[in-house]
C-alpha cells in the first residue's frame, strides 16, 4: 500500500489530480462562505442571537 501511495505521489498525474483537488475545495469553501455571510437568517437561533448582537453598545 506505502509502494502505491509514494507512486501515485511521484507521478505527475497525481501531482495534477491532487492540484485540482485541493483548487476545487477552496473554491466550493469561499462559495460556501459568502453564501452564508449573504442568506439572512432563517432559524429562532441565529434570529434571537442577531438581535442581542444588534442592541449591546459599541465600545469606544
Amino acid at each position: 500500500m506505502k509502494d502505491l501511495i509514494k507512486k501515485f505521489a511521484d507521478e505527475e498525474l497525481g501531482n495534477a489530480v491532487i492540484d485540482w483537488t485541493v483548487l476545487i475545495t477552496g473554491s466550493v469553501m469561499m462559495i460556501a462562505a459568502v453564501v452564508l455571510a449573504v442568506v439572512e437568517p432563517n432559524t429562532p437561533v441565529s434570529g434571537a442571537v442577531g438581535e442581542v448582537v444588534e442592541t449591546q453598545p459599541l465600545a469606544g
